[in-house]
């Protein structure tokens, strides 16, 4: 990232998207303010999901999108590698594998009815 935004030039406009990890050094004066740079955030585009989801699955039909490239799997096991591999930027997108033993594991409370009810980590075995 801050290479990007470096290279954004007098009176560039910089729109971090998919980042990972964290910048190690940004000076709001010297990065953004003095060079008259733009740093805008943005969330999905800013795209209309209505519209935007049914056209990735277009292009994804017509070859034009591959999402099979952007996702890396993992075993719900090896979540901290997904975690590292996501902050070291070395995947795009970690999509965790729940096997079916851990779907149907008894909760604290029986099973959980719904993602809000779950707790975030599994109970000790």
């Amino acid at each position: 990232m801050e290479a990007c935004l470096a290279r954004a030039g007098v009176h560039g406009t910089f729109l971090p998207v998919a980042a990972a990890g964290c910048i190690d050094h940004f000076d709001v004066g010297g990065d953004i303010m003095v060079p008259m740079r733009t740093m805008k955030g943005t969330c999905e585009g800013e795209s209309n999901p209505k519209t935007f989801v049914p056209q990735m699955v277009k292009w994804c039909q017509q070859g034009r999108f591959p999402v099979d490239r952007l996702l890396s799997f993992y075993d719900f096991a090896d979540i901290d590698q997904a975690l590292q591999d996501s902050h070291d930027g070395k995947i795009i997108k970690a999509v965790l594998r729940i096997s079916q033993q851990l779907a149907l594991r008894q909760w604290p409370r029986g099973p959980a009815r719904s993602v809000r009810e779950a707790p975030l980590t599994p109970p000790a075995a």
